[in-house]
């Protein structure tokens, strides 16, 4: 082996070393932001539990509809948070327990208890 040829692959080897840098990178930067959009939309969820909960207090104290009305859209909001939410944890490798359905039964269930249309939750 001459030293040209010695040259050559280290050269070689070192220019794939510098392209697998730059890939791993690009894609803990990748990420990175994904996580971010996540932690934003759980934020957002957040925030959203807290209306519905307001919502429902309303209903249980005053008996009105506008308020179910109220909940419903809130809801309606609260899920496409959650279906982004796994979208964005499902590309990460990550799962989410599908909840939305179990809160939507009880919380339903009680309102056909407040209105007399059911006796036992």
């Amino acid at each position: 082996m001459t030293i040209k040829f010695k040259l050559l692959l280290i050269s070689g080897g070192i220019a794939i070393a510098m392209l697998l840098s730059i890939a791993s990178m690009y894609w803990s930067v990748n990420t990175i932001n994904s996580l971010t959009k996540t932690q934003n939309i759980n934020h957002q969820l957040l925030s959203d539990m807290l209306m519905l909960r307001r919502n429902e207090k309303d209903f249980l104290l005053r008996n009105d509809l506008k308020y179910l009305d109220k909940y419903n859209k809130n809801f309606i909001i609260m899920q496409e948070n959650i279906s982004q939410l796994s979208v964005l944890l499902n590309s990460n490798c990550c799962g989410l327990i599908e909840l939305d359905t179990l809160i939507r039964d009880n919380n339903y269930q009680l309102l056909r208890c407040q209105n007399g249309t059911e006796t036992n939750i």
